[in-house]
């Protein structure tokens, strides 16, 4: 378990890293709009993502319950984080902004 949480918040702290910006805006508003219209994969990692940090210990019982090895979930966030508009959707959908 020590392994998956490490590595899914090294994986979390990479987007947010790829994610900060001097840009001010309204993070309530973007996120909720962007919560309507999230593409699959933003959607299924925003779940996982918010349910392991209200559960870390629970890390690879989520990722099971999610269908989801701990390589599976590494590989989805650095998609969303290779990816423009993944990344912008999965961050609008967390309160930040790219």
């Amino acid at each position: 378990m020590g392994r998956a949480t490490v590595a899914i918040f090294g994986i979390l702290l990479l987007v947010a890293g790829v994610a900060c910006s001097s840009r001010e805006a309204d993070y309530g508003e973007k996120a909720e709009q962007a919560s309507s219209e999230l593409p699959d994969p933003v959607s299924v990692a925003i779940a996982i993502t918010g349910e392991i940090e209200s559960n870390p210990e629970r890390a690879e019982e989520i990722l099971e319950e999610h269908g989801m090895t701990e390589e599976a979930f590494d590989e989805l966030m650095y998609r969303i984080a290779a990816d423009p508009a993944l990344r912008e959707a999965y961050n609008a959908a967390r309160g930040g902004s790219e």
